[in-house]
């Protein structure tokens, strides 16, 4: 069974009325005539758009994501690309608390101050975020003592 049109009525005043085969044509028709004249201008629009961000990226840094980078690390942390690659050269491309070579670090902050204190693995900079939470540390504490009386047994 096809699915029936209705013409919205007027809020509070009913359902409205069913539109007719006819008026179901004339709707069909006019939406293939709307896109028929829209469609390509739509196109045009999205290309020259498309266009005039790669042209800017070119003149700002190239389209490789280094502007990124450096609108990244300047906006969160304060920091040139230049001095992110000198932590990094110093810390001989480890991460600072594992002291694993990673080809990608990232950087860790203080949250309440927004110093920088060094560059992290992923892994690292993830656990670190959920020790500095208060009381997360004592209630992992809590956890693993809880679990460790109920499998203390010694094959």
């Amino acid at each position: 069974m096809e699915r029936e049109w209705v013409m919205p009525g007027i809020p509070g005043q009913g359902k409205g009325r069913v539109l007719s085969e006819e008026w179901r044509t004339k709707i069909r028709a006019g939406l293939a005539r709307y896109w028929a004249r829209h469609r390509m201008p739509m196109e045009e629009r999205l290309r020259r758009s498309n266009e005039r961000g790669r042209r800017w990226a070119q003149e700002h840094g190239g389209l490789d994501g280094i502007y990124k980078r450096r609108h990244h690390l300047r906006t969160y942390y304060g920091l040139t690309l230049e001095e992110y690659d000198a932590l990094y050269a110093a810390q001989n491309g480890c991460c600072a608390m594992c002291r694993q070579p990673r080809r990608i670090l990232e950087v860790d902050h203080c949250h309440s101050t927004g110093k920088v204190r060094g560059l992290l693995c992923p892994s690292c900079n993830r656990g670190l975020t959920w020790i500095e939470r208060s009381g997360f540390v004592n209630m992992a504490k809590a956890y693993l003592a809880k679990h460790e009386e109920k499998t203390n047994v010694h094959v």
